[in-house]
């Protein structure tokens, strides 16, 4: 039985950023992002550390509510 999205953060940013975070393999997820948003270092960085996550992470290391706090700083941000 599938469930439905019942989170307060939009489906599809944190989807957008789970595809990103995933799309080049064994990369850091802020390269990926990086390239994926097309923004610099600094900027996501930011929104990385904001979200309280580790700037040496991978995608593959993150909880559901890791990427839930990401797309928050993302779109607290206006990155996403």
């Amino acid at each position: 039985r599938v469930r439905r999205w019942s989170f307060p953060e939009s489906e599809a940013v944190v989807w957008r950023l789970i595809r990103i975070g995933f799309s080049a393999k064994r990369k850091k997820l802020i390269n990926n992002l990086m390239a994926g948003l097309q923004k610099d270092r600094t900027t996501i960085g930011e929104a990385v550390s904001e979200a309280h996550i580790g700037i040496d992470i991978r995608a593959q290391e993150l909880t559901i509510d890791e990427w839930r706090g990401l797309a928050r700083a993302f779109v607290s941000r206006g990155l996403a």
